[in-house]
């Protein structure tokens, strides 16, 4: 009799050590947070505009049981584009993006892990303008899909985590509008911007570097505090030129499952 509560107890402690290894293999993060940063666009004005922002993150990370990463992350933006040049000028900004990495670990040592892989992008961020009186107006666009190579650093030390990432697009495709201002077609040309004048570009030509770093706490076993800064910057040398730096900081919380 002793010997089959020995049994149970034992089935009963290995299904909860490898319910408690899958549970700590996925976590979801859900972030909110505010941004800065610098915006030229001379496809929309050859003015310099300051960036205020508002955005917020969902992000799911999947541990494979050799340790890898697949990383799912999708991120919107409001921004509000101002110009010291006049007030009339202020300019609504969105933007949409959404990630996919593969990351391999490559090793492990005093808590630290180190990944690198592929990224996958697509994203774009439209703004437009017009005058109170309906009788001017102006938008621009800047939609990418690229493949990047990225990196990752992970250190655990009790209850605190602590990450550093790194991404560099290598081949992008990126579309961008042919003209300014709206038109006749203007509707429909914004329903179809993702696709309209693509053109392929190297880092030469479209250089966008993102990093990152952030830092978690676990409150319990499936629940953490994350904080996260972001900086990124797009440079793209077309017949019109865009380049825009970002500075973020997001809140959120880590459920782990």
């Amino acid at each position: 009799m002793k010997t089959i509560q020995l049994l149970v107890i034992l089935c009963f402690a290995t299904s909860l050590g490898a319910q408690s290894l899958t549970e700590n293999r996925n976590q979801l993060s859900l972030l909110y947070g505010i941004g800065t940063g610098q915006w030229k666009d001379q496809s929309y004005s050859p003015l310099s505009y300051d960036l205020g922002s508002m955005q917020s993150e969902l992000r799911l990370h999947h541990f494979t049981r050799r340790g890898h990463i697949w990383d799912f992350e999708l991120q919107g933006w409001a921004a509000l584009l101002s110009t010291n040049a006049s007030e009339d000028f202020e300019t609504q900004l969105l933007g949409l993006d959404l990630k996919v990495s593969h990351l391999w670990k490559l090793g492990e040592a005093d808590g630290c892990r180190l990944y690198i892989g592929p990224r996958y992008k697509i994203g774009s961020q439209i703004i437009t303008w017009e005058d109170e009186y309906d009788l001017s107006s102006a938008y621009s666009y800047l939609s990418t899909s690229n493949f990047a190579a990225s990196a990752r650093i992970d250190y655990q030390n009790n209850r605190w985590n602590f990450t550093a990432e790194a991404s560099l697009p290598l081949i992008a495709t990126n579309s961008r509008p042919a003209y300014s201002g709206f038109g006749e077609d203007s509707d429909e040309h914004i329903l179809n911007y993702l696709f309209d004048y693509v053109q392929w570009h190297t880092p030469d030509k479209y250089f966008a570097p993102e990093v990152s770093l952030s830092a978690g706490y676990d409150v319990l076993t499936w629940l953490a505090l994350q904080a996260k800064y972001e900086a990124g910057y797009t440079e793209l040398n077309d017949d019109e030129k865009i380049a825009f730096a970002t500075h973020q900081l997001i809140l959120g919380l880590n459920f782990k499952f």
